[in-house]
This record gives structure tokens, sequence and C-alpha cells, in this order.
């Protein structure tokens, strides 16, 4: 009976999981740089931060860019706000922990394109096909998870090191 139940119990919380946008949080104007960021919890140590700032037309832009290097820097002044020193992407199909090797932001700089037949929403291109890490609107819209350390076999973002590496941003 025990197995049932928390059989439920698990099945319902993944389907659930997904369906709410997470409670809304207060944040030092110094974790967000006065921009005009929203950022939600969606579990322990797990957030949403959103851009509001739409990502405009241009393949490859520098604006572009430097509205995703803001959002890193959102994310890493966040995690480090609460003493964590790595994070995970949660986006679908961009998924850290699934096992998505992507952990640094000179990767997604390397791989991420404006897709003009999409709406100019940004993805990562791998091989066949691609993987959106951004809103339907046009906005950066990126899921983390902290962690205090390292977890070996998973492709962890390093705080201190996304932070200089979007510094030229």
């Amino acid at each position: 009976m025990k197995k049932v139940f928390l059989m439920i119990s698990l099945v319902l919380g993944i389907v659930f999981s997904g369906c709410s946008a997470g409670k809304s949080v207060q944040v030092s104007p110094a974790v967000t740089g006065g921009g005009d960021f929203e950022i939600s919890e969606i579990g322990k140590d797990s957030y949403e931060v959103y851009n509001g700032k739409r990502i405009h037309n241009g393949f490859g832009n520098i604006e572009s860019f430097q509205k995703f290097a803001k959002t890193f820097n959102v994310i890493c002044k966040l995690g480090k706000s609460k003493g964590f020193k790595y994070f995970a992407v949660l986006n679908e199909n961009v998924n850290n922990l699934n096992g998505f090797p992507m952990n640094t932001f000179k990767s997604y700089r390397r791989y991420l394109t404006l897709d003009s037949y999409k709406h100019y929403q940004p993805k990562v291109t791998i091989g066949k096909g691609s993987k959106t890490i951004i809103s339907s609107t046009g906005h950066p819209n990126i899921r983390v998870q902290y962690f205090k350390q390292k977890i070996p076999g998973v492709f962890l973002w390093s705080i201190d090191e996304t932070m200089q590496e979007i510094q030229p941003y």
C-alpha cells in the first residue's frame, strides 16, 4: 500500500511540477542590476529567471548575447546571494541534470543562433535539430537549480567562472 501511495505521489508531483509559474521572489536591485527581471521559486533551490527585455531579430547580434549575459548574471548573483557555487540549467531539452553537456556561457555563445523562421527564438544547435532555451515570446527565460558543491558526472555551471565569462558583454 505504501508503494502505491508513493508511486501516485511521485506521478502527481511530476505531472503538476510544470503547471505553475512558481512563487514570485523579491530580490535586491543589486541582484537584478535594476533590470526588468522576474524571478520565481519553482522548487527547492530552483528558480526561473525571466528577462523582460525581448530578443530582437538579427543573426548572432551582440545585443541578443548581451541580454542572455545579463540573464546569466542575475542567475549567478542570485545563487551567490544564497550561498551557492554551482547551478544547472533545467529548461526542457537543455537540462543539465538530464545530461545536456553545455555548462559555460562560452559554449552557449558559440552555439546560440537566432532562427528567423521561428520568431527569432535563440536556439542551441547541436548536430541535428535545435534546442530552445528561450520563451516563445522572445524573452530569455531560464530555469536553474543551485548546488553548493559539484556533483561528479553532472554538467554544472560554476557561478564564478560564468560571471568572469560574461564580463565582456
